[in-house]
């Protein structure tokens, strides 16, 4: 029997760039009213967890990236509880949180652009790979001086969306008009070469796998992404195509199925 590898849960991401430049992508920004204090103002990648109700459904996780992502991308702003993050073992002081929008009243036919750019996204997701990743506790003790989390590790598995001229342009109209697309995080339009400027740290883990994106699509200043210290990364191949294989080989200690989870 191989030794199962254990992780604290598997979170479904994807990396949405535009396909003539690369170096451009849609992904968010984690504001000052993010629960977890350590990550607040870094970037991450779109997309969410294995975990909750709403996840029960999910065969696996380009599943999971296709449900997270429909969830998130919206015109509206509703409290976002902070209930999935206390699953996920995360204390957090608010029960709920808001992000910022701009006063504009989308139309019937902005609406149409968001859900056209919303499937697009989804169906065209192409596999880049598992990664187990791990942050240590001196990270999450930023802002948190009685911090109770330790070292977590977690599961990513990642999807490609490369995004062709002309969706990108109806892409950057919407983010123009609405300033954020997002109901959970400040998702913004920006560049490997303005992350590099600022700089701008990436959360959880994912500023390895972002740097190897880069990388791997040829672009210049991809060894400059700034990284947190301490996080380690490790390639676990290519995301299978169910959650059940999952729990074959992996220890997942929360998870939407985790009876100590489900009351």
């Amino acid at each position: 029997m191989v030794e199962k590898i254990t992780v604290n849960n598997i979170a479904s991401v994807g990396i949405i760039y535009r396909e003539s430049d690369p170096k451009s992508i849609f992904i968010d920004i984690k504001d000052g009213g993010y629960p977890i204090k350590a990550f607040r103002w870094m970037h991450c990648p779109i997309g969410g967890n294995w975990i909750g109700k709403n996840a029960l459904a999910d065969a696996n996780p380009l599943a999971t990236f296709r449900r997270e992502l429909h969830e998130e991308l919206s015109f509206e702003k509703e409290r976002i509880s902070t209930g999935e993050m206390k699953q996920l073992g995360i204390d957090c002081e608010q029960q709920s949180y808001t992000v910022p929008k701009k006063d504009a009243i989308p139309t019937e036919k902005d609406h149409e652009s968001l859900n056209y750019l919303k499937l697009i996204f989804t169906n065209d997701a192409q596999p880049f790979g598992d990664f187990r990743v791990t942050v240590p506790k001196s990270i999450f003790d930023k802002g948190v001086p009685d911090n109770k989390l330790g070292d977590t590790a977690s599961l990513l598995p990642y999807y490609l969306v490369s995004v062709k001229e002309n969706d990108w342009r109806t892409l950057e109209y919407l983010h123009e008009k609405f300033g954020n697309l997002s109901v959970e995080s400040l998702a913004v339009i920006t560049s490997l070469d303005e992350i590099i400027s600022t700089p701008r740290y990436t959360c959880c883990g994912h500023d390895r796998i972002m740097k190897e994106f880069f990388t791997q699509m040829g672009c210049a200043g991809a060894c400059q992404y700034p990284l947190l210290e301490g996080i380690t990364c490790e390639p676990m191949g290519m995301p299978f195509d169910s959650y059940d294989k999952y729990l074959e080989y992996y220890e997942v200690l929360r998870h939407p199925f985790s009876s100590s989870l489900r009351a």
